[in-house]
């Protein structure tokens, strides 16, 4: 990720460089201004959808001219269809080519310093489908007569008409040989198989951007030439998305090409076996998947739990209204199928299955989280549609299932099924709910998870989804004070910080090492500082001062000296602690840091906090102190 970010800075450096050589400012006017935003984004894609694992000089030199071609025909595309007449032709070819050049040079300077990999051979033998490519170009004919017909509500042959059928028909014959998408396979993935004829759609209209922008076809209609490109691609998708699928139909036995990205669940019960304790096998009804007893056998050596049969419910529902007919604390062991992904509501039956349990009771269930999610799609899919499809899946199936509106109506129209979860807010909501996880196996993209009725049932209210997160934190006195944070762990992750914390322990800097709770993002706002900003609201409102030891939570705050707790509560604690101006290396130094602190502070508050606060300001901006 980190070189891929400083792959776009290197694009936009470029960028500035020439437009200041051609103009003598840096000052963005006219179609520049907006030509560097898409400009921006493209080279993300680009960065994004190349890898960078190399192994050969070879593959260094296609790599780079893969991507100067693909990023010359994207930026002609980008000015073609927002008609951006001010960019210079030498402009493109030049930020392009430089850009291309330096990723080059620096990708070659990567693989210098590593050692190289064994080369891998691959064949396919050439076999067409010459059926195929008949439809395939009866289809382009069909398109660009019906967007013709549709421009001019009947069909007219402008003099330049047949230039077009010519262009497509390059378009169509070159981007066909680029992608083999004629080439019979024999994959049973749908994905796999549809894949070369997105690429190929993709292609057409870049080549056809490039050919429009870079010869000057201005006299031909804009929405004849791109329209029927698009309708070509919209058209031909669709159909051999229905024939694969009618194919796939037919096929037995089905085949499973892991080497072709075809991945299909199988339980590898070799590996589930050795897992397994020897005597004291517990024995669970015979409808209940077989690595289930591995895992309870397992499970119940280590805290020797005994039931009887009576007390034994399995089933399979995602409803709390289906608990109903249960005694209160009447059973032993309840094992729901269900995933919790698709629980209708996840608290309320957790809390129905809480109260239904005995006290030191087991639950068992399963849950896929996030990283599943992600690894199960992008195992299913050629990498160019995992970048287009994930991130919608992820807004469908993540981001309108936590939204207070957008919610109400992902579960009226799914109810409840399919969100995307992570494993931090699954074991939250199970300590949020009175459970404490005692041990989890992952088998065929399914989480499978053991965990005791030993708490309460949390009285908080319940955490919010929203950027902005509320923590209690200890203040003045041992006050509870709530400090405010932009969000940068999953929800619900404070509920099991205690139980991360007895697993993972501390790691050098002090914090609870390979923190599975803190997001993606929320780690570059850590490091970016971002996630503190709006704790200034508690500075106004009086909860911190400026300058002062850091608000810690009560676990947290449990882990330091009892003196040293002492000392800390008798002041109010800061947005800017000693940590930034002392920068120290293990969770040792950090409590001596503190220490000095509170004993100078003592002598001369005033003078203390200037200094600690000009030293920290120092680190922050000039040495790159960051939050981890």
């Amino acid at each position: 990720m980190k070189n891929k970010i400083l792959d776009v800075l290197l694009f936009i450096s470029v960028y500035f460089l020439f437009y200041f050589i051609k103009t003598g400012s840096i000052n963005l006017i006219g179609s520049y201004s907006v030509f560097v935003i898409y400009y921006s984004i493209f080279s993300l894609f680009i960065s994004i959808y190349y890898e960078e694992d190399l192994s050969s000089f070879q593959e260094l030199n296609v790599w780079s001219l893969q991507k100067l071609l693909i990023t010359i025909l994207g930026l002609s595309l980008v000015v073609s269809l927002n008609n951006l007449t001010d960019i210079s032709r030498l402009f493109i070819l030049s930020i392009t080519c430089t850009s291309s050049f330096l990723q080059w040079f620096f990708q070659y300077y990567r693989m210098s310093k590593t050692p190289s990999k064994p080369k891998v051979d691959k064949f396919n033998a050439i076999n067409l489908s010459y059926f195929n490519i008949a439809i395939s170009f009866t289809l382009l004919m069909l398109s660009v007569l019906i967007i013709n017909f549709t421009k001019a509500g009947s069909l007219i042959f402008y003099p330049w008409f047949e230039q077009i059928i010519l262009i497509q028909i390059f378009l169509w014959t070159l981007s066909s040989l680029l992608t083999n998408k004629f080439h019979i396979n024999h994959y049973q993935n749908i994905y796999y198989s549809i894949a070369p004829f997105i690429k190929s759609h993709i292609l057409m209209l870049l080549i056809g951007s490039a050919i429009f922008y870079f010869l000057k076809l201005d006299f031909i209609s804009r929405e004849l030439f791109f329209g029927s490109i698009i309708g070509f691609s919209l058209i031909e998708t669709n159909i051999f998305l229905f024939i694969f699928i009618k194919d796939r139909a037919r096929k037995s036995p089905i085949i499973n090409d892991k080497e072709n990205g075809d991945e299909y669940d199988q339980i590898d019960y070799n590996v589930v076996k050795k897992q397994n304790l020897e005597g004291n096998i517990i024995k669970l009804p015979n409808l209940l998947i077989p690595e289930l007893n591995v895992l309870t056998n397992h499970v119940y050596k280590q805290i020797g739990f005994k039931y009887d049969e009576g007390s034994v419910t399995y089933l399979n529902t995602r409803k709390d209204k289906n608990f109903l007919p249960m005694r209160d604390k009447s059973q032993s062991i309840i094992i729901n199928l269900e995933l919790i992904n698709n629980y209708l509501s996840i608290n309320q039956c957790l809390h129905s299955m809480h109260n239904k349990i005995r006290e030191g009771g087991i639950l068992i269930g399963s849950y896929t989280s996030l990283d599943m999610d992600y690894q199960f799609m992008r195992n299913k899919m050629p990498k160019i549609l995992f970048i287009v499809i994930y991130p919608i899946h992820f807004i469908l199936f993540r981001v309108i299932p936590k939204l207070p509106i957008t919610g109400i109506l992902y579960d009226f129209l799914s109810r409840g099924k399919g969100r995307f979860i992570s494993k931090a807010e699954v074991l939250g909501r199970l300590s949020y709910c009175g459970f404490k996880l005692i041990d989890s196996i992952n088998i065929n993209h399914r989480s499978y998870f053991i965990a005791q009725s030993v708490r309460t049932i949390s009285n908080k209210e319940n955490p919010s989804f929203g950027p902005l997160v509320k923590l209690e934190r200890i203040g003045f006195q041992k006050q509870v004070i709530h400090i405010f944070k932009f969000r940068t762990m999953h929800p619900y992750s404070e509920f099991i910080q205690e139980d991360v914390f007895e697993k993972n322990n501390l790691d050098a800097t002090g914090k609870i090492r390979d923190d599975f709770r803190i997001t993606a993002w929320g780690k570059i706002l850590r490091k970016l500082w971002i996630d503190e900003l709006p704790q200034i609201y508690n500075w106004i409102k009086g909860d911190v001062k400026l300058v002062g030891v850091r608000a810690l939570s009560k676990h947290y705050f449990s882990l330091y000296p009892l003196k040293l707790q002492k000392l800390r509560v008798e002041m109010k604690p800061g947005l800017v602690p000693p940590y930034y101006a002392d920068l120290p290396k293990n969770f040792d130094q950090i409590l001596k840091s503190e220490f000095r602190y509170i004993e100078e502070k003592k002598k001369n508050r005033v003078i203390t906090d200037l200094l600690y606060f000009v030293r920290a300001i120092n680190n922050i901006i000039l040495r790159g102190a960051r939050s981890q």
